[in-house]
């Protein structure tokens, strides 16, 4: 990283023995807070598709005088989606 030609030395650093008197505490701050902001975000995105899945709607209940079978594939798929949420 070419810092040099970017940001002015530090003024409390003299001498060319000093090569990190480039890295000002600001530069440091301002890039710090912006890798913490990309976790942050990144984090989010995670938590948001987690959110969008468990929002999903759960299939539609079959009628009181439907088929034990009908009954069956709709209690399967209830709880395939409902252990999807609680992973």
């Amino acid at each position: 990283m070419d810092l040099q030609g970017l940001t002015p030395r530090d003024a409390n650093y003299e001498g060319e023995e000093y090569h990190s008197c480039v890295l000002r505490p600001e530069l440091m701050v301002i890039y710090q807070k912006t890798k913490n902001i990309e976790f942050a975000q990144e984090r989010m995105k995670v938590f948001t598709e987690k959110l969008e899945k468990e929002r999903a709607p759960l299939p539609e209940a079959p009628k009181e005088d439907a088929d034990e079978e009908s009954k069956r594939k709709y209690m399967e798929e209830r709880n395939k989606i409902i252990n999807e949420e609680n992973r």
